[in-house]
């Protein structure tokens, strides 16, 4: 049976090797990497915590739409 799997999650202690696992997959499969730190997306004004991830998934989904074509 194949299923697609639409996400992963990696979690674990920093220096185990996440971020290298994820962009060995990434060029090997030539998929777009978009990586991003927690800091980067919390602001304490009203509405910018969500401005900074919706501008993130636009940029996941540019850098997605490149690759691809």
């Amino acid at each position: 049976m194949n299923t697609f799997v639409g996400g992963v999650l990696l979690s674990g202690p920093p220096g185990v090797g996440k971020t290298m696992l994820l962009k060995l997959v990434c060029a090997e499969f030539g998929a777009a990497l978009v990586s991003v730190d927690g800091p980067s997306i919390y602001s304490s004004f009203f509405g910018e915590s969500e401005s900074n991830l919706r501008s993130i998934f636009d940029r996941a989904q540019k850098s997605a739409a490149e690759k691809c074509t």
